[in-house]
């Protein structure tokens, strides 16, 4: 098994409660703001552009 699929199966196995208090305080943390980042950032005038130059980019328009 590669290490990306060692991953994944470590990860699969994981339970929520078996995490101690301050991983799982960090993990939320974590969540929440990239989440809350994302939506922040794609309310910025740059993102309609960003937007259009990622489907250009992959071969959208032709």
């Amino acid at each position: 098994m590669d290490a990306t699929g060692a991953i994944a199966s470590h990860a699969v196995r994981l339970n929520w409660e078996a995490i101690d208090g301050p991983a799982r305080l960090a993990a939320a943390t974590s969540l929440h703001d990239s989440l809350c980042v994302g939506i922040a950032g794609a309310q910025a005038p740059q993102a309609a552009f960003s937007k259009l130059l990622g489907l250009a980019a992959s071969g959208h328009f032709t």
